[in-house]
């Protein structure tokens, strides 16, 4: 965040890997290395509020609760009282401004100062070019699939005759009103009714061979994934796994899933659905284009509206995997550490610090309701609005004598057909949204990190 002011995008990995972070977490010294890596000169000081609001470039980094930093990005005054507001940002509470009473009471914690860390850009911060790192690609995930070639030609084929059966329902429909009704031709109802009950049973057989080949799939990739995982992090040295918890390996192993089923379940439902919406668009074109450039149109909108939210899920992402290896690891010491919790009549203090967590992911998770029930709500609203929009035109070309009443109920029998795609299109962008932070996840702490050592290497204050 203090580089960003200065006009530079640091990764988190970069700094992650420069901070010395431990299994208590990172201290001060850890940050200011960092800080100076990239061109900061850093100092350390403790400070009353009046002297930070006189001497302190913004942004700076404080000691809050004496337990985590947070960022103090601006101090204002009210218009009448003039009283100090701090613009904070808290990992725990995000963007907050606080009054000076509460401000100095988490700042100081029943000391006549507090703690800050001043960093002042250098020309080095303009010259600075972060290493470049090897990013986790989408050919990277595919690679895991390649011992499956006969499995996934065989989805492939039934994805094919899939999107041949929708491609016949419309024209169905419309033959069922035009041809069968309207001629008051019992034969031709019961051919086409007969032809549909065959499609459907199609349907259906191509969708238990799809659920068997994915689950055989799933499984496999599944265990290479863990495999590899696991092969990497047992060939790290040992002083690597000080400065990790229990709980951070198990909630990467257990994320993984997340990439199992992107690679398997979601990509395959996203290319079916992405080919059945794709056909029946070329259909819509040959009923009528002006209800073709609406839908087009309104779903562009949806999905650009779905685009927005991705860099945001990412960062909630992110907080809701370190709270969940939080909560894990407060469970594996409460398990694996009873007698000594016992012995040291600690049981009140673990199970708070336990409740805490669970208050901190509760919290995490809220946001991502937020989020998911705004993206979700625009979204459906678009749809909704597309929906009505387009029977409104189909309805007015019927009057107007441009479609038939069969192409009319065609057209209706495409667009409830394609919300099933345009869902799992929206869907995806969620899915893939956290698969694009899984590898990153799995990825972090592969390779052990080259530098000086905070225990050793130090500046007195």
């Amino acid at each position: 965040m203090v580089a960003i002011k200065y006009g530079k995008d640091i990764s988190l990995q970069f700094l992650r890997d420069n901070c010395f972070i431990t299994r208590d977490g990172v201290s001060l010294l850890g940050i200011g290395i960092a800080a100076e890596k990239i061109g900061f000169n850093r100092f350390v000081t403790k400070l009353t509020s009046d002297d930070l609001e006189k001497l302190a470039p913004f942004p700076c980094i404080l000691h809050w609760n004496q337990n985590h930093f947070v960022v103090l990005y601006g101090i204002k005054r009210k218009l009448l009282s003039k009283k100090r507001l701090y613009k904070v940002a808290d990992p725990a509470r995000g963007l907050v401004t606080i009054n000076e009473q509460n401000f100095t009471k988490s700042w100081y914690k029943g000391s006549k100062d507090g703690v800050a860390l001043l960093l002042d850009p250098t020309e080095k911060l303009n010259s600075f070019k972060l290493p470049e790192e090897k990013s986790i690609k989408l050919k990277y995930l595919l690679n895991f699939l390649k011992p499956y070639k006969k499995e996934v030609f065989q989805l492939l084929l039934g994805l094919f005759a899939g999107s041949l059966f929708s491609l016949i329902f419309p024209f169905l429909t419309q033959a069922l009103i035009d041809k069968g009704i309207e001629n008051n031709s019992l034969n031709i109802v019961f051919l086409i009714l007969l032809a549909q009950v065959f499609i459907f049973l199609g349907f259906m057989v191509i969708e238990i061979v799809r659920n068997w080949v994915m689950l055989y799939i799933g499984a496999r990739v599944n265990i290479t994934i863990i495999s590899n995982f696991l092969k990497k992090i047992l060939q790290l040295p040992i002083r690597f796994f000080d400065t990790k918890q229990v709980g951070d390996f198990n909630q990467r192993i257990q994320d993984h899933a997340r990439i199992e089923k992107f690679l398997t379940s979601q990509s395959l439902i996203t290319m079916f659905s992405l080919v059945n919406f794709s056909v029946f668009l070329i259909v819509l074109l040959y009923y009528d284009y002006k209800i073709l450039t609406v839908f087009t149109i309104l779903t562009a909108i949806a999905i650009i509206w779905s685009i927005l939210f991705l860099k945001k899920r990412k960062t909630l992402d992110y907080y809701l995997f370190q709270n969940k290896s939080e909560n894990q690891e407060s469970i594996y010491e409460l398990i694996n550490g009873v007698q000594e919790i016992k012995l040291n009549n600690f049981e009140n203090y673990k199970r708070r610090e336990w409740e805490k967590i669970q208050i901190k992911l509760f919290g995490v998770n809220l946001k991502l309701l937020k989020l998911n029930q705004f993206q979700l709500l625009g979204y459906d609203f678009i749809n909704q609005l597309k929906n009505i929009l387009v029977t409104f035109i189909a309805a007015r070309e019927v009057i107007i004598g441009n479609i038939t009443l069969g192409e009319m109920l065609a057209v209706a029998y495409i667009i409830g057909q394609m919300n099933s795609p345009y869902k799992s299109i929206g869907k995806f962008f969620q899915v893939i949204s956290g698969c694009q932070f899984e590898p990153r996840k799995a990825s972090r702490g592969t390779k052990p990190r080259r530098g000086r050592n905070p225990r050793t290497d130090y500046t007195r204050i």
